[in-house]
């Protein structure tokens, strides 16, 4: 592939690459690392990460909780099959996403489970401590 021009549209951090042989064609320039779209809610009793990211194993996750971070990172493999792309927004390679939870959490509870294309990370919150004041 010849690449005639390049140019960073303003307001973004993507490059996009004009093909010299498909003049007509724009190819979007990935970033070495991606951030999956991800949520993070409360319920009475968890902090709940839910992860939109299809095409994966539980083995390719690597998820670790430490001094109130929760990292999750891994690779999700690009399909090897040579392909003429007309359009491409589905993100592959190495990606990294980082938590801060502020609340008080049961770290040796955490669970996390991945089905029908999302990984789901339940953090149990540690219930307050109560310090009683003993009279003199």
């Amino acid at each position: 592939m010849r690449v005639k021009n390049e140019t960073v549209l303003a307001g973004t951090s993507e490059t996009y690459l004009r093909n010299a042989d498909f003049p007509d064609w724009n190819f979007r320039a990935h970033q070495q690392s991606w951030n999956p779209p991800a949520d993070v809610y409360e319920t009475n009793s968890d902090i709940i990460v839910k992860v939109e990211i299809a095409g994966m194993e539980t083995d390719d996750f690597n998820i670790d909780f430490s001094e109130s971070i929760l990292t999750i990172q891994g690779t999700r493999p690009e399909i090897s099959e040579k392909k003429a792309f007309h359009r491409m927004e589905l993100r592959y390679g190495y990606f990294r996403l980082r938590f801060e939870i502020k609340l008080p959490i049961n770290a040796n509870q955490i669970a996390a489970e991945y089905r029908n294309g999302f990984l789901t990370i339940r953090l149990p919150k540690a219930e307050t401590m109560r310090v009683q004041i003993n009279p003199e």
